[in-house]
């Protein structure tokens, strides 16, 4: 039997899309616990507009979720994905790279000429996921520039 996988838009506010967060914040903190604290609060999205909000649905349940931001550090012709995240009883089924897709459709309706990311060195799959998904590395960016084992990506929309 093959499951149901759907990608949807959904509003930033959604308890799913909360939940998944707040599984990604715990996952990023037990992954880096050795991050030094003066660099707590330093991925906060709190005080950003998200312009779209996805979830992967795998038979109804949410598995899945990303999100299209502007940056931290505006830049006038990027956005940035954001939020990634895929529960692990869900992953290597493709939804991490349907949700990227969703993303990258979402900056292309935009009039952004670039979409970018980071994720740390500590994330291996991530980072192949990306690179495989068309984003090339870059120079980190603000605030991404003071840690360098961060890792950026991105890509041009046009």
């Amino acid at each position: 039997m093959t499951a149901d996988v759907a990608i949807v838009p959904v509003a930033w506010d959604d308890p799913r899309a909360e939940a998944l967060r707040r599984e990604f914040v715990a996952e990023m903190d037990a992954l880096y616990h050795d991050t030094p604290p003066e660099f707590d609060g330093f991925f906060t999205t709190d005080a950003l507009e998200p312009l779209g909000t996805w979830l992967g649905l795998v038979d109804g349940a949410p598995a899945g979720h990303v999100a299209l931001m502007p940056l931290v550090v505006p830049q006038p012709d990027a956005l940035e994905l954001r939020r990634m995240v895929v529960r692990p009883g869900f992953r290597r089924l493709g939804i991490a790279r349907r949700l990227v897709d969703a993303c990258v459709a979402g900056a292309r309706a935009t009039t952004a000429e670039r979409l970018v990311l980071e994720c740390g060195d500590r994330q291996p799959a991530a980072a192949a996921l990306y690179a495989s998904s068309g984003f090339a590395r870059i120079e980190n960016y603000p605030p991404f520039d003071r840690k360098p084992e961060q890792l950026c990506f991105g890509m041009r929309l046009r």
